[in-house]
């Protein structure tokens, strides 16, 4: 039976390969063939669960398919699977997420219906979203992935998992298949073929929680995809920007409660008000920052990183001490922002102490009164009003305001004594870019990998370890 179960599934992928990829690629061209394939693939899944079923032999065939994907990208052996033009090696990425769980699962079987979950989205979800979006076109929702592959990706997972799950675990979970659904299709927009890594195992993860009946995490998910409508289909940050904003969002909430969620909302929902008003206002830096007005995922991880890190060892620990940390970090993430944002309004130019000089609007180590003194109460009154939405005592909130201001001083000191900065041969101004008025810049200080995502980062575990000395104390 086992040998027959071999048999049967090679001469499956072959056609499907070699047989069915080739016809696809001659009359419709090689897209066709390459997401045929990516689909189709998941057929070997229910003739090994016929044939063979669980056990050591699941890692023997994705190993296989990994070992295939691997000296086909490398040479070119199939070129109904690869593009002419190399890309990512997003079919490697595809044996090896599933080849990682088989591991997984060989080791603990209770998890293997999920593993087969897994491959299904990974196989259909992210499939369709790719054929469909590639022939049908449309508006993008990031880069060249369109609404309609979204679209289809959503229905597709959501759908193809209901049919799965009633076949293979005689259930249908319609709510916990729609949170994985709209999360699948969130994650489905990596690039670089991350998304064959990224689907399968977020896939697995969310199974293995959501199908234990974990309804705080159910909620979460929801959170996330809610979150990441709202930030990243009016593009107000870039799409790892809106990702890891989502993600930190839920977490607080999972790790927290309702009033933290609320509280970190309303602490973007100021940001964008913000940032709004000074669209509106036509007040910009003139090219002085490295990056845009849209926060990146970089920015969102360096800020918010310490966030992140204490809901973890929450999650972990279950110790409450953690969730005031989580909760000065989220303070501390929109401290130095808000001196940023609104020092721009400020109608003379930042003053930076340790160089005893003006600087340009947007240019680290400057700091203006409006500023200084708007961030400071922003933080003391974030602190306080957490204070009260937590039942906490007041001096708890002061305490949290104060660490944020202490890291934003922070981040100012490094900003003008150790962030790189250049020069600009053609207007003379001091900038944080490397080209400026279209030309290179030249360095004019501070360490050359030490740009503001790299301050911003120190800053912030400097806040967390000031909250840890504090709670230790």
């Amino acid at each position: 039976m086992i040998a027959l179960g071999y048999l049967t599934i090679v001469v499956y992928l072959a056609a499907e390969v070699f047989g069915l990829g080739t016809l696809l690629k001659h009359f419709f061209g090689v897209e066709a063939s390459r997401k045929a394939i990516h689909i189709l693939t998941f057929g070997a899944f229910p003739l090994y669960h016929y044939f063979i079923g669980p056990g050591f032999h699941l890692i023997i065939l994705c190993g296989a398919l990994l070992l295939f994907a691997i000296v086909s990208y490398s040479f070119k052996l199939t070129k109904t699977m690869e593009r002419e033009n190399r890309g990512t090696p997003g079919t490697i990425y595809y044996g090896a997420s599933l080849l990682s769980l088989a591991i997984l699962v060989t080791l603990v079987p209770d998890l293997y219906p999920y593993f087969g979950l897994a491959f299904l989205v990974l196989a259909l979800g992210d499939g369709l979203a790719g054929l469909v979006g590639f022939y049908a076109k449309g508006p993008k929702i990031y880069k060249e992935k369109t609404y309609i592959g979204s679209a289809s990706c959503l229905v597709a997972t959501f759908g193809g998992g209901l049919l799965y799950c009633w076949l293979y675990m005689g259930i249908t979970p319609y709510l916990l298949l729609l949170a994985i659904a709209l999360a699948v299709t969130i994650i489905e927009l990596l690039d670089y073929g991350l998304d064959n890594l990224a689907i399968p195992f977020l896939t697995f993860g969310l199974s293995w929680v959501l199908f234990a009946d974990n309804v705080p995490a159910l909620i979460a998910t929801f959170i996330f995809a809610g979150l990441f409508l709202l930030i990243h289909i009016p593009k107000l940050m870039t799409y790892y920007g809106a990702l890891f904003s989502s993600f930190i969002g839920a977490m607080v909430y999972y790790c927290g409660s309702w009033p933290c969620l609320l509280f970190f909302m309303g602490m973007y929902l100021l940001y964008f008000v913000i940032h709004l008003i000074k669209k509106h206002r036509n007040v910009e830096e003139d090219g002085i920052v490295e990056k845009g007005h849209k926060k990146d995922g970089f920015q969102v991880m360096a800020n918010g990183g310490m966030c992140l890190l204490a809901a973890w060892l929450f999650a972990f620990t279950a110790h409450q001490s953690f969730v005031f940390l989580m909760m000065v970090g989220c303070i501390a993430l929109f401290t130095d922002t808000m001196a940023s944002d609104l020092g721009a309004f400020s109608r003379s130019l930042p003053f930076d102490f340790y160089h005893r000089k003006r600087v340009e609007n947007g240019v680290s180590g400057g700091v203006t009164l409006l500023g200084t003194l708007g961030s400071a109460i922003f933080a003391f009154g974030a602190g306080l009003l957490l204070a009260l939405m937590l039942q906490k005592p007041l001096y708890f909130g002061a305490i949290a305001g104060g660490i944020a201001v202490i890291g934003c001083f922070i981040d100012t000191t490094l900003g003008s004594l150790v962030q790189v900065k250049f020069k600009c041969p053609v207007c003379g101004k001091t900038v944080e870019k490397k080209t400026h008025c279209d030309v290179a810049t030249t360095h004019a200080s501070g360490v050359l990998w030490m740009n503001n995502d790299m301050v911003n980062f120190l800053a912030s575990v400097a806040c967390f370890l000031f909250g840890l000395v504090f709670l230790v104390l």
